[in-house]
């Protein structure tokens, strides 16, 4: 979905005319961007299907890792890190030396126009519903872009469920109990 759509669906709610360009001295429509911004970052950090995924990243030549760019939030899966600026923190060792690569699972920033469609929809209701009620308080068409917002969540999260192909089956192996409940802990 481009910006430029997202921001004309809420401008009709306001009582505002569609804009032809979001780059347009309507401070309405700033409003609009900016709300969708916070909007995305929010959603995007619980980590969904097209924006995590499990990377190695290897020791540079000075011994340390760089962060990646791009990202949210990333966890180390072989050890405990943090980031540090632009590079890399060891916990376990206390220091921001690695003596080999690192296994890390990474939450990526995504831009709004390359969204999937019901997670578009998702952060544009949220942010219309916020600018809404900014303008008008609690009104009946609140419950309106609530619904549309319910909607391309739920929506969302049935495609996520699809995409992540989740089986019980893993769970019924040795030490399943323990894999269950840290599906359930980290999720």
């Amino acid at each position: 979905m481009k910006l430029l759509d997202a921001v004309n669906t809420v401008l009709p709610y306001l009582g505002e005319h569609p804009v032809t360009d979001i780059d347009t001295a309507n401070p309405t429509v700033d409003l609009i961007v900016a709300a969708i911004e916070r909007h995305r970052e929010v959603f995007l950090s619980e980590g969904w299907w097209f924006n995590e995924g499990t990377v190695t990243l290897p020791v540079g030549t000075n011994g340390k890792i760089q962060t990646p760019t791009g990202i949210i939030s990333i966890y180390g899966v072989d050890c405990n890190i943090e980031v540090n600026g632009t590079e890399l923190f060891n916990l376990d060792e206390n220091s921001e030396y690695f003596d080999k690569s690192i296994t890390v699972e990474m939450i990526k920033d995504v831009q709004f126009e390359k969204l999937p469609l019901y997670a578009a929809h998702t952060v544009l209701y949220t942010a219309a519903i916020e600018i809404y009620t900014a303008d008008f308080g609690v009104e009946n068409t609140i419950q309106i872009l609530q619904g549309y917002m319910d909607n391309a969540l739920q929506k969302c999260k049935m495609e996520n469920l699809r995409k992540r192909r989740y089986n019980s089956s893993a769970f019924r192996r040795p030490n399943g109990f323990n894999r269950l409940r840290s599906f359930i802990k980290f999720r």
